[in-house]
């Protein structure tokens, strides 16, 4: 009896440790991600990984506020034009795909995202990325490839997790950065097919002389 019992509250302290509370990397890889949105409504308190990749939405769903435990959203190739301003709800979102969309303006609310280690924007129409975006203080991975980028703000250069950045298929002239810089521990920044003249270039090359730097 004490064996069952110790086994009971064994599956107990493991719901624990997986629904409510922040995952690692590793755990978050073991978790299998649910691929609809009905069966996901089924048991929200169980979703941690939701892919909804080319699913034809044109908004983003409501419904995914009902995932209080959700870490990893994936909604790449979809028609999604807006986000809704309160993000910030879903307190443990770790990874934010939504790459191939039709957003125009970075969303708001994603610098309350304080978990945020990866955010995939790439595809879509943005034009600039604005002053909030210090504020994801553990982003790690930064897709905005394939926009219409003409500015980034100085304050990308505070990033001190950042160890990847794609701003390929761009319009960008220049890209803000200073000797001040908080880039430890970036190793390749991807500047691809932009407008950035050889002064440029060497500029960057000569601050971030660690870092692979692909023009």
């Amino acid at each position: 009896m004490q064996k069952i019992i110790g086994l009971f509250l064994l599956g107990v302290l493991n719901n624990v440790q997986v629904y409510g509370q922040l995952l690692s990397q590793e755990q978050l890889k073991k978790e299998k991600a649910f691929v609809s949105l009905e069966q996901a409504l089924k048991t929200p308190e169980k979703v941690i990984k939701l892919e909804l990749w080319s699913s034809n939405l044109h908004e983003f769903p409501s419904e995914i506020f009902r995932f209080k435990n959700l870490q990893v959203l994936n909604l790449n190739f979809n028609q999604i034009k807006t986000l809704p301003d309160n993000l910030y709800q879903l307190k443990y979102l770790q990874v934010l795909r939504l790459g191939h969309n039709q957003l125009s303006r970075f969303p708001t609310g994603l610098e309350k995202l304080v978990y945020l280690r990866i955010l995939d924007l790439h595809g879509n129409q943005l034009k600039n990325i604005p002053s909030i975006i210090r504020h994801l203080k553990r982003l790690e991975e930064l897709h905005l490839h394939e926009n219409q980028l003409k500015k980034v703000h100085p304050n990308w250069q505070h990033l001190a997790y950042l160890r990847f950045l794609n701003l390929s298929e761009n319009q960008l002239q220049s890209l803000p950065i200073t000797k001040k810089h908080s880039l430890k521990k970036l190793k390749m920044l991807i500047l691809v097919e932009n407008k950035m003249s050889k002064g440029e270039q060497s500029q960057l090359q000569q601050l971030l002389q660690r870092v692979e730097v692909r023009f």
